[in-house]
């Protein structure tokens, strides 16, 4: 198994340790931002994100409104596009973590998990979905059974697959120190995309695999998207994937067959790109940006201005999302307009969905971001890009 050492480097240099500590600082400032209620919201809105730029990376667009509908409406034809099985496989193994967390974190790691994700993504897939380039069947769950190259790469012949993956889990389960845990989910991603144990899918699997990780870490919340900043950083990321490839370079590059120097500059490429999305979501909830966004939103967006909503929903609308509800009555003061017309104005806003209220007369409002609200109040956070 020494084809795919060093697992992780010898001695972690300082950088990526006070790397990791900024992720775990962030992720946490992030996560104290905003109220339960807004976060779960936006959360739905995150999933859509990730499965968008996840897929996007594999070549394959989808219209991000269709990403957007309510999950409990998917019908069985709907679930067969991998886009959208990406966001209820997700939703459903952080519903699995949240309820179960007992299930120690290296267990994220095992060759068991790597099947269970893949199986979940493929069960249900298009049949077209379920055949590689070369017309061989993918069958949901399965190591491969067949010798493959990727690009340059020649993965290791399929003989090997469930040994070396049961390798890496030995491995890396070792690890208990937060940093390190941290840098070891980073230097898992390669080694297992260097590995391919699928014959195809590999990239969807493993980049869930790695937020379930993070996840189960406290760090993947409902808040940011690593497949986001993989998507933007594309060509760095299979250029850092490739170097990571390499056989060492001198005798001092490590004590495995691969070099030590990529696989470093992999966990650092990996790192970055975390602390950049972290960096971009702090930066879109600022309480002055969001204010700011919120307002330009109201008085700009066509559907506000067809509506007749007034300026002062901007305000409201702001209060709402910071405290995550409040009652009805407060809203209608926040709006700035007399008696009758905030009740109308209250309905036009729940009409458009940018206001929840369970029942008619309900006391407690909560917010509500349909894809074309959010895509205001935080702009930039989906591509908008046409269709190949």
């Amino acid at each position: 198994m020494h084809r795919m050492e060093p697992l992780l480097p010898i001695t972690i240099p300082t950088k990526l340790l006070d790397m990791a500590d900024e992720v775990r600082v962030k992720a946490a400032q992030l996560q104290a931002i905003l109220p339960l209620e807004t976060a779960e919201i936006i959360g739905k809105l995150l999933r859509v994100t990730s499965s968008f730029y996840s897929n996007l990376i594999e070549g394959r667009f989808t219209e991000p409104v269709k990403l957007s509908e309510s999950l409990p409406k998917r019908t069985k034809e709907e679930l067969r596009d991998l886009a959208i099985t990406h966001m209820v496989v997700q939703d459903r193994l952080e519903r699995t973590v949240d309820a179960r967390p007992d299930i120690p974190f290296h267990l994220w790691f095992s060759p068991d998990f790597q099947r269970h994700v893949h199986t979940r993504l493929f069960r249900g897939a298009d049949p077209s979905d379920l055949l590689t380039v070369n017309g061989q069947e993918i069958v949901p769950g399965k190591f491969r059974d067949i010798d493959v190259q990727v690009g340059t790469h020649l993965a290791p012949e399929h003989s090997a697959v469930l040994g070396m993956m049961q390798r890496l889990y030995e491995f890396y389960r070792k690890e208990q120190d937060f940093r390190r845990q941290l840098i070891a989910v980073f230097a898992f991603h390669h080694r297992v995309a260097w590995v391919h144990p699928f014959a195809d899918g590999n990239g969807r699997t493993t980049r869930l695999v790695t937020h379930m990780q993070l996840y189960k870490l406290g760090l993947a919340s409902d808040l940011w998207s690593l497949s986001r900043g993989l998507a933007k950083r594309q060509s760095d990321f299979y250029e850092r994937l490739n170097v990571a490839d390499m056989p060492r370079y001198t005798s001092t590059d490590g004590r495995g067959a691969l070099t030590e120097r990529g696989l470093i500059e992999f966990i650092e490429f990996m790192l970055e790109v975390s602390l950049d999305q972290l960096t971009y979501m702090l930066s879109v909830l600022d309480r002055d940006r969001l204010r700011d966004n919120l307002e330009r939103a109201v008085h700009f967006d066509e559907k506000f201005v067809k509506a007749g909503i007034v300026p002062g929903a901007g305000r409201a609308l702001y209060i709402l999302l910071s405290q995550g509800s409040v009652r009805r009555a407060d809203f209608k003061d926040y709006l700035g307009c007399g008696k009758r017309m905030a009740s109308e104005q209250l309905t036009k806003l729940i009409e458009l969905g940018v206001v929840r209220s369970e029942t008619e007369k309900a006391r407690v409002i909560t917010p509500g971001l349909p894809l074309w609200f959010a895509l205001d109040v935080f702009p930039g956070l989906i591509k908008q890009v046409a269709q190949p």
